[in-house]
């Protein structure tokens, strides 16, 4: 790879089209992060984005506004085909179920039982290669958990940072934001909006350039 400088010339003289953000704050070609405990249904809010990006309609009853329809991509590691089809069947109306752009534009790949390692030993696998043809032009490709997508220590710094610049690397050579769905540490119960809420490494959230945190409602919250 050969440095290649920034021409000034172009960075501060051509027009620059407005931001194109696929979800408020994540760009395409960039890496971000779903941050949730166990069991609060990070893996739902995550299909859920993914159909309401293929239909072009505003995600989670309003959480995120509408865009336009786009391509996305879904490698679920923990999902098998029957529970996958029964999730997406609660998340679609039946008119959503017929119209032309979800089948033109999402695309599930439920995992479960099968190795779904894209980076091990701090290099691309062949289901990396994979994913990287399948997402061509996506917007966003989601990959869930991260824990089934790399061999490597969470723990370990070098290690986290090398799983990151894979997955910059995919936004970038795919052109589409890519979206890890990751588990939260024991100590985030105090403050689950929390930067370093995410288990694991600090390189892992230092890294990533948009994070969504996702909690658990306590009565408290309930009742206001």
């Amino acid at each position: 790879m050969l440095l290649k400088p920034l021409d000034l010339a172009w960075a501060l003289t051509a027009p620059l089209p407005p931001l194109d953000f696929v979800l408020p704050g994540l760009l395409p070609g960039t890496f971000g992060l779903l941050v949730a405990p166990g069991a609060t249904g990070k893996s739902q809010l995550a299909l859920d984005i993914a159909t309401s990006l293929a239909l072009g309609r505003p995600v989670a009853g309003g959480l995120f506004l509408s865009s336009l329809p786009g391509k996305v991509v879904f490698l679920a590691g923990e999902e098998s085909d029957r529970l996958l089809a029964e999730r997406i069947r609660c998340l679609l109306s039946l008119d959503e179920q017929g119209i032309a752009a979800l089948y033109d534009n999402l695309v599930l790949l439920p995992m479960a039982g099968e190795s779904c390692t894209l980076v091990a030993d701090d290099s691309p696998t062949l289901l990396y290669e994979e994913l990287r043809a399948l997402g061509d032009g996506a917007r966003l490709i989601i990959v869930d958990p991260l824990r089934r997508m790399h061999g490597g220590d969470e723990n370990n710094s070098s290690e986290m940072t090398a799983f990151v610049v894979a997955m910059e690397s995919l936004a970038k050579a795919t052109g589409a934001a890519v979206m890890g769905i990751h588990h939260a540490n024991r100590a985030s119960a105090a403050d689950a909006g929390s930067q370093h809420a995410a288990r694991g490494s600090s390189a892992l959230v230092d890294g990533a350039r948009w994070q969504l945190n996702l909690s658990r409602m306590d009565e408290k919250m309930a009742n206001h």
